[in-house]
């Protein structure tokens, strides 16, 4: 089981994208739900233990429109 947060919607090519701060076992992550008509595209990654990290990072990706296929790119480029 884990917790997800709505942190924010965006719509890119027409498409809506909604952004999730998610907590399981006490590890942060992030998910971006893209909405293609009647199917939903969901990806998830999980990368750190320090809450406020994940939740400035998950408003950072979401103001800066990133979509589900840079979404991995991101968060390495960020962890490091």
């Amino acid at each position: 089981m884990y917790e997800k947060n709505i942190i924010g919607e965006q719509f890119i090519q027409g498409r809506k994208h909604t952004y999730y701060l998610l907590e399981k076992n006490s590890t942060y992550g992030i998910e971006i739900m893209e909405e293609s008509g009647s199917k939903y595209i969901c990806y998830q990654i999980y990368f750190t233990e320090d809450k406020n990290f994940a939740n400035k990072l998950c408003n950072q990706i979401c103001e800066g429109t990133v979509t589900i296929p840079g979404l991995e790119d991101i968060i390495e480029d960020a962890v490091v």
